[in-house]
């Protein structure tokens, strides 16, 4: 009968996917904990509130709420999708090709069974695609409409090695810089042991970070605390607007308590390629669901929290300026919810069911200079989440090579390079006469001194030549500035960390110029 359904109402046109870029929290805490159908009744309608009911991905009602599937499951139809809820787990499927291949294999009674997840937080992964987890395996989509059945959940843990990810876009002037922790590898358990989870992470630069991750309240029992990718809701600003398109699972989702459940990074201790601690770097933390009305976010660190970004600012729901104050010389940030998360029943054409007043939620990003611990506090009955990762500088040294370099032999070419001290050229770079070519970007902690290098490859002398530096500063040029004052017409630059502000994109250019030749002339004088 669903199939029929589906198909009808796909003639009518009513099946109308929207773009496929929101994202919701999994509301874990209300399948397994359902014992009835009435009780997964609710909980769709619970479900659609945290889905922006009709203004949201799945759209307008097009059916009634309909029980008695296996589990006490029951399920509901909207324009753009379906929202299953059982005594198991609680889920919904939006995607066209995901549906139509769960259809084709008979819905939950198939050996995937039902949901576990709410589907919009799987677009984009795979790229331009989508994916859905149920009980018994995973369907995803890729960027060309080819989809694929496993029996294997669909990882969104990132796989290359690496332990943090960078935006692809959005509007905030850090979204290059702050390399988000992803916490695929998180177990409650663990956390909430007493020598708490022990995570380590390779940083891009070649960097190590070490940490205890800790999670304490419910009275010391798991709440059902899990990682889950970027944006968690399709109404915050994290993952919407000013950080989207981050790889991995870099939120940490409480599903909600009625007592405050605290995230804890402990024991932070980051080192080098060589092994040298480091004692300078930005270490960010960042609301990323929902604070509404009665919740409260707490961001603690035994360092003053910075703020680098306030995420659909003035919206008056979530975490925003207006009501985010903070306290202990700035080593405390609080976030109280607005009114504006209140929410109103609305009658539907099957059910009645609530909506928010606002769609869209402000979040909060901080950072702390190289803390021992930082923190979030989350006081709310709804679900919450936060990101952790660090602040890093990107630097490229840029070689402008002079038209007329000579050459003792072959072509004259030129390399450059930059670094923390560690190296010397760029590897391939060769920059040839009259062309100007950048280094790949090169990641390092915040803090640290950057030496910029311009030199002469094969065919030709550095004593020809005489260099000259400009600076770019976050794409904005830096002309008589602390950044050059080292440069004295040498083929090397250091630019100094207190020169450089932390999360920045820097790029110093050297341009090489051909010495005039010196003639110098010598008077004789012939005897008689």
């Amino acid at each position: 009968m669903r199939l029929e359904f589906f198909k009808m109402a796909r003639r009518a046109g009513v099946f109308v996917l929207a773009a496929l870029t929101a994202a919701v929290p999994a509301l874990v805490a209300i399948g397994p904990a359902a014992a009835s159908e009435a009780s997964n009744r609710s909980a769709i309608s619970t479900f659609y509130l945290h889905s922006g009911a009709d203004t949201g991905q799945l759209g307008a009602q097009s059916s009634p709420i309909t029980c008695g599937l296996k589990q006490n499951g029951c399920y509901a139809w909207f324009a753009g999708g379906i929202i299953y809820a059982s005594d198991a787990s609680a889920g919904s499927i939006d995607n066209r090709a995901i549906l139509n291949k769960y259809a084709s294999l008979g819905y939950e009674n198939s050996y995937l069974g039902y949901p576990t997840m709410i589907a919009t937080q799987g677009h984009g992964k795979p790229v331009n695609g989508a994916y859905v987890n149920f009980q018994g395996g995973s369907i995803a989509v890729d960027g060309s409409g080819n989809v694929t059945v496993s029996r294997s959940p669909y990882s969104t843990g990132l796989t290359d090695n690496s332990g943090c990810s960078y935006a692809q876009g959005g509007d905030s002037s850090y979204r290059d810089t702050v390399c988000w922790i992803d916490m695929s590898k998180f177990d409650e358990t663990a956390a909430r042991s007493s020598a708490g989870q022990q995570m380590t992470l390779q940083i891009d630069g070649g960097y190590t970070a070490t940490f205890t991750l800790r999670v304490s309240g419910n009275d010391g029992k798991n709440l059902g605390v899990y990682a889950l990718g970027a944006p968690t809701y399709y109404a915050s600003g994290f993952g919407n607007t000013g950080f989207t398109s981050v790889k991995g699972l870099v939120n940490v989702v409480s599903p909600g308590s009625a007592t405050p459940t605290t995230l804890r990074l402990e024991n932070i201790d980051v080192r080098d390629q060589n092994g040298n601690a480091v004692t300078q770097y930005g270490f960010v933390t960042a609301d990323t669901e929902s604070t509404e009305a009665g919740e409260i976010v707490t961001m603690r660190s035994d360092k003053k929290l910075n703020r680098i970004a306030a995420l659909y600012d003035g919206t008056n729901r979530g975490c925003t300026s207006a009501n985010t104050s903070s306290s202990d010389e700035g080593r405390t940030v609080t976030c109280v919810g607005q009114s504006g998360g209140s929410w109103s029943n609305i009658t539907g054409p099957y059910w009645t069911f609530p909506r928010y007043a606002t769609n869209k939620s402000g979040n909060i990003v901080y950072y702390a200079t190289a803390p021992s611990y930082i923190e979030q506090v989350i006081t709310a009955g709804t679900p919450n989440s936060a990101a952790f990762g660090f602040m890093v500088t990107k630097a490229t040294t840029t070689v402008n090579a002079p038209s007329d370099a000579k050459a003792t032999s072959g072509s004259p070419l030129f390399t450059g390079n930059v670094s923390n001290g560690f190296g010397s050229d760029d590897g391939g770079l060769r920059v040839p006469a009259g062309s100007a070519i950048s280094t790949e970007p090169k990641v390092f902690l915040s803090g640290e001194n950057l030496t910029f290098t311009a030199n002469t490859f094969s065919g030709t002398a550095p004593s020809w030549y005489r260099t000259s530096w400009t600076c770019t500063v976050n794409g904005t040029k830096k002309k008589n500035t602390n950044l050059t004052r080292d440069a004295d017409d040498t083929n090397t630059l250091v630019v100094r960390n207190s020169d450089i502000p932390i999360g920045s994109v820097v790029n110093c250019a050297a341009s090489i110029q051909l010495r005039p030749t010196t003639f110098v002339l010598q008077q004789r004088h012939w005897g008689s």
